[in-house]
């Protein structure tokens, strides 16, 4: 946070730096008016149209003649002034040949900066830019500073188009009918280089000399005058170039020979008078969409969104329109504002990185991803030791405790890996050494850390161990070979994990890794020997022992798997091509992430999904009401064709996929917004103590602008409440914070302040409000009904198990999974501190969610387990292998045997009886819809006991054992051991209906609250 004020300080100098900004951007604009203050030629900015009302004929002439010489808008480097002292400046550019030597101290020799004025007037863009892209880390930032430029790209080359199609816009000027009499208005019509005519319309002469005075504001005037009523020109108030008159009073006659209504406008363009208004309309209508329905990222969004809005509002004003100039070389492309807005944000990408590189403290995700790799490693190895170590004990400690908190917290430390590593790409390019390193550890991570399928089941082992007898006796006979067999791999995980931090595996690793491997087998081979001389029984006493043991050798074997695969990959035996990245298109090159990214972008599976299309829908009907009150309203606090609102409402966009109406997050955006625009006023008035151009003033505003920065900033970084409305305070106020000076004595200012507030709260509640009225349903509906889907799905998953079908249960795995995670995050929206008001129902209750929850997420980690020892073993396949023939598994029998035994119907009864409590009565109780007489219906009091044991496991112990004795064993490891694997699926089966009567007894509870 202090190192992007730093920045932010910095970027702003040739803003509020006097001399800084004369230097860069010459004498143009405020610059120039607080100049003239210093040196006393005027103690009143003599463009303050309160000035001229004081002021009559030769004595408004006079006050002319002492202006000091503005740059035009082109205008920029060494500039001469060819008209003499006393008449209007007509600038050209300086050559030695022409113009002699360059004297800074000759009064017609006027500087004009080394860049013109669309430049400063979009200075302020870089730290708006910088402040809504910077992240904690290097990667992410340089992500999102590539997001945020794409979006602006992609509205300045529709912009670029319709330049095309109308070239001036909607430029135009008031019409008056030629049989409309008008002997009552005085018009203004003057001419600049850049921008060609204007035309103003005032009902007074004193107002047509306000408008007359400031016509010179932005320089390069050819011409200028105020017409009479009666048509004749003001004998004080006309100046042309040469040739000029002519065709200023042409322009005037033409105004009263239109076809056209009183008050219409004319446009430059005949084009636009026809169909530029319905045109633009669509093309803001049809933009606003495709930007809201893609897939893009949300930065992408944001600034292509912002800045669409605003440069089409600017295109529709017939005051601005596009500015052509009078000469064909005027409107050059790299002098146009969208291309200026480009440029400052490819300025703005560069500062956000730079911004990062903290000498002593990188931020780099690429130097942190090696002690990433070393803390999961660490975590895991450190997860197997405190289990085994447990387990093979004999009594119930809190170590256990240690373990389970220790597995909750795994899932973290490899999403905050997987995080960095993804960001490395950004800092890699996936290219070169650094690239491979991080291609490496990324297998490494998708392969040795792969232990999601029986990490749970490894916590239930351990949480429920109960120590008895016969437990003792079967440690006594294992232990020695699962110590072995722990240590080998974890010193296998070791040697793997230091080969992937060299980013390369060398032959010397290689030889390493293959000896490590070849200890694990060997460790395998001496657990199932101990196995057999324990010889448990087929019974659920010892189910969880030997539930462990398997997973403790499927650790193993996915370990191994894995050395195997690098070791191949280093051998080039297979998928060398992808690891080294040779391939332009590969999965991780940049052309083969940059085509991945725009299929993913515009994936119709991923846009047109019903969730996403709401999200556009709402989105997109609140930017362009709010863009058609800024088209047509005035009046009050609107102005006509003012951006401000769709513009703003453009960074407030509501969340993606959200099933809640955001009321805590609308008055965030409220605050945030406000104080964004009210707080840099609140400091600039501290700074009016201090002389505008001054080395004080320089460093207070400096400072200023540092520690706004900073301080929001760093609030942003590290407050989960506060963090996004001091992102946008940050982000609003900033820009303000960079003005040179501003003049507080001025009431304009805070009118002009009042109207915006007045406005982006106007459209804030807009917002709100039409996304109240299009969420047809509550959260707690919308999670009612996520659950009502992963409860099928398990429902369909178990029913695998018996019909017996595995493709078919690792579709409903995988389905629930996904459902799973969809109800986790709506359960979140479910939160009562999230309402605006509870009304008649009743309150959910948070506990209850995470609880029904966690034991369904067991479920489906038991159901894994299931697959898992169901199915013949398949070696893991790296998630950058594009390789889909090494997925297919083949079932081992198991399930087939299994299925031929009397007792799994009464098993199979049991289950799904639990489910059916579980299926209609959940989503109820968590909707709130819940009828407390309806649990006599759907599962008697009686007989609603939380079904937790499952009767009939025994018996089918039995009969396992029985069907088992004369299959062949495989003396290599424990997964393979057919007996094992009965004893896994049979004992996943009693802990699924644990788990279902956990669920059972907590509705229970519920109900009767």
């Amino acid at each position: 946070a202090a190192s992007v004020g730093c920045w932010l300080m910095l970027v702003g100098l040739p803003m509020y730096s006097i001399p800084l900004s004369y230097l860069l951007f010459g004498q143009r604009g405020t610059v120039l008016l607080k100049v003239m203050e210093q040196l006393n030629e005027t103690t009143v900015p003599i463009r303050d149209p309160r000035t001229w009302q004081n002021l009559e004929g030769t004595a408004r002439l006079a006050a002319m003649d002492d202006l000091t010489v503005t740059c035009a808008c082109i205008d920029h480097g060494k500039m001469v002034n060819t008209n003499p002292p006393g008449d209007m400046p007509r600038l050209e550019q300086w050559n030695g040949t022409a113009f002699g030597p360059w004297d800074d101290a000759e009064p017609s020799h006027i500087w004009c900066g080394f860049l013109p004025s669309a430049y400063l007037e979009n200075w302020p863009n870089i730290g708006r830019f910088l402040v809504f892209t910077v992240l904690q880390d290097t990667g992410p930032t340089m992500q999102t500073a590539m997001q945020g430029f794409l979006g602006t790209l992609f509205a300045g080359l529709n912009m670029h188009l319709m330049v095309l199609l109308f070239p001036e816009g909607a430029r135009g000027y008031p019409c008056v009918p030629e049989k409309v009499a008008d002997r009552t208005n005085f018009y203004v019509i003057w001419v600049t280089r850049d921008s060609g005519y204007y035309v103003e319309r005032r009902p007074s002469l004193k107002a047509a000399w306000d408008v007359y005075a400031a016509s010179d504001d932005h320089g390069g005037l050819v011409a200028r005058s105020i017409f009479h009523p009666d048509g004749t020109l003001d004998p004080h108030a006309h100046w042309f170039s040469e040739g000029w008159e002519k065709k200023v009073v042409a322009k005037y006659k033409s105004l009263f020979e239109a076809d056209c209504e009183l008050g219409a406008k004319v446009y430059s363009d005949p084009n636009y008078g026809s169909y530029g208004e319905v045109v633009c309309m669509l093309d803001v209508a049809i933009v606003v969409f495709l930007f809201l329905i893609s897939k893009s990222a949300r930065n992408t969004m944001l600034f292509g969104l912002s800045w669409h809005v605003h440069w089409m509002m600017t295109f529709m004003d017939p005051k601005k329109g596009v500015m052509q100039g009078i000469d064909a070389h005027v409107h050059r492309w790299w002098r146009s504002q969208y291309f200026v807005v480009e440029v400052t944000a490819v300025a703005a990408t560069v500062v956000a990185v730079l911004a990062t590189l903290i000498p002593r403290m990188w931020l780099f995700n690429y130097r942190v991803i090696v002690d990433d790799l070393n803390v999961v490693t660490f975590a895991i190895t450190d997860i197997w030791e405190g289990a085994v170590t447990y387990l093979c004990g004999h009594e119930r400690t809190t170590k256990r405790f240690q373990v389970e908190i220790a597995i909750d917290s795994l899932s973290d430390k490899i999403a905050q890996s997987k995080a960095h590593i993804d960001g490395a790409w950004w800092e890699t390019l996936n290219m070169g050494p650094c690239g491979r390193r991080r291609r490496l550890l990324n297998h490494f991570l998708a392969g040795a850390g792969d232990i999601k399928d029986i990490i749970h089941v490894v916590k239930e082992c351990v949480v429920s161990e109960r120590f008895s007898e016969q437990h003792n006796e079967f440690v006594q006979v294992v232990q020695v070979a699962a110590y072995n067999l722990l240590r080998e791999t974890q010193a296998l995980m070791w040697i793997l994990s230091s080969a992937c931090s060299d980013g390369v595996v060398d032959s010397e690793d290689r030889a390493r890794i293959r000896k490590s491997t070849e200890a694990v087998l060997a460790d395998q081979g001496e657990l199932v020997e101990c196995f057999r001389k324990a010889a448990p029984p087929f019974s659920a006493d010892l189910g969880d022992e030997q539930l462990f043991l398997f997973a403790l050798s499927c650790w193993a074997r996915k370990t191994t798997d894995f050395a195997e695969d690098l070791c191949d990959l280093e051998d080039g035996k297979h998928a060398r091509a992808e690891l080294e990245g040779a391939s332009l298109w590969a999965k991780d090159s940049i052309l083969g992430a940059g085509w991945a990214s725009v299929k993913s972008t515009w994936d119709p599976s991923g846009c047109f999904t019903v969730d996403h299309i709401l999200f556009a829908f709402r989105n997109w009907l609140a930017i362009f009401i709010c863009f058609l009150i800024g088209y047509y309203a005035s009046g009050t606090f609107f102005d006509r064709y003012s951006y401000v609102m769709a513009s703003t409402l453009s960074f407030l966009i509501l969340k993606d996929g959200s099933r809640i109406v955001e009321y805590e997050r609308s008055t965030k955006r409220l605050l945030g917004v406000t104080l964004g625009k009210c707080l840099p006023i609140m400091a600039a008035s501290l700074l009016t103590s201090f002389p505008c151009v001054s080395l004080p003033r320089l460093l207070a505003q400096g400072f200023t602008i540092w520690a706004f920065a900073t301080v929001f900033l760093f609030v942003k970084f590290n407050s989960d409440v506060w963090s996004y409305p001091a992102g946008l305070i940050a982000g609003f106020g900033i820009a303000s914070l960079m003005e040179p000076c501003v003049n507080l004595d001025d009431d304009l200012v805070f009118a002009d302040k009042y109207k915006e507030l007045g406005s982006v709260t106007v459209a804030i509640f807009i917002q709100a409000i039409l996304q109240a009225i299009l969420h047809r349903r509550s959260a707690r509906q919308v999670l009612a009904d996520e659950v009502r889907k992963l409860t099928h799905c398990l429902v369909e998953g178990v029913g695998a198990v018996f019909s017996p079908d595995i493709a078919q249960m690792e579709k409903a795995v995988k389905e629930a999974a996904a459902q799973m995670k969809a109800a986790k995050e709506v359960a979140v929206e479910c939160d009562p501190k999230m309402q605006l008001c509870r009304g008649a129902s009743q309150p959910f209750d948070v506990a209850f969610c995470r609880t029904c929850l966690m034991h369904m997420e067991i479920v489906l980690a038991e159901l894994n387990l299931i697959i898992a020892a169901a199915k013949d073993w398949v070696p893991c396949v790296s998630e950058d292998s594009s390789d889909e023939g090494n997925s297919q598994d083949t079932p081992a029998g198991i399930l087939e045997l299994m299925h031929s035994r009397g007792s799994l119907d009464k098993i199979r009864h049991q289950l799904l009886e639990s489910f059916q409590l579980v299926v209609e009565v959940l989503p109820e109780m968590l909707e709130g819809t819940f009828d407390r007489k309806r649990l006599v219906s759907v599962h008697l009091a009686e007989k609603a006991r939380a079904a937790k044991e499952l009767e009939g496991a025994e018996a089918l112990y039995h009969e396992c054992a029985a069907a088992t004795q004369d299959l062949p064993t495989d003396t290599k490891e424990l997964t393979n051991d057919p007996r094992v694997r009965f004893t896994i699926v049979v004992r996943a089966l009693q802990n699924t209906a644990r788990h279902l009567g956990n669920i059972e007894e907590a509705c229970i509870k519920h109900s009767n609250k």
